[in-house]
């Protein structure tokens, strides 16, 4: 159960990062850009953690699919059509945390009988993700403010 715990969290801290990398160019707020680029930075220190646990125990780290990538970029480019502005951006990226915290909440749940090393990842992630969605809905909170 470990290994498929810290599969999944690396699964989606990955997707977190591909998310990020389709919508950042388009960043026009500095406060939002600032954010977004250190959610990237902490979503890669949790896939190298990952990483490091399913090395250490002679795993494969498997890369998120390509249907899975494709998925995110099609619904991202949807999305963004008609508008894309940081407004639609602060939505998509709070409701892709709240999907991830969901996601972790669960694999949390499920770790009650893991290794300690795996509960400090699942812990690392939900502060991440915690401190993210925190920080995006005082930022959107601003956004609306301005605008």
């Amino acid at each position: 159960m470990d290994i498929q715990i810290v599969k999944d969290i690396y699964q989606n801290a990955k997707m977190g990062v591909i998310g990020i990398d389709e919508v950042i160019f388009k960043i026009k707020n500095k406060k939002l850009l600032k954010e977004v680029e250190r959610e990237k930075d902490k979503y890669n220190e949790i896939c190298e953690m990952c990483k490091h646990f399913l090395e250490h125990n002679n795993e494969e780290v498997v890369e998120p699919n390509m249907m899975a990538k494709m998925g995110s970029e099609f619904m991202t480019q949807m999305k963004l059509f008609k508008d894309d502005s940081d407004k639609i951006i602060i939505d998509m990226m709070i409701k892709g945390t709240q999907k991830s915290l969901d996601i972790v909440n669960n694999k949390e749940q499920e770790a009650q009988n893991c290794h300690v090393k795996v509960k400090k990842i699942i812990n690392n992630m939900l502060n991440i993700l915690n401190d993210s969605l925190k920080n995006l809905q005082k930022i959107s909170k601003i956004y609306f403010l301005e605008n």
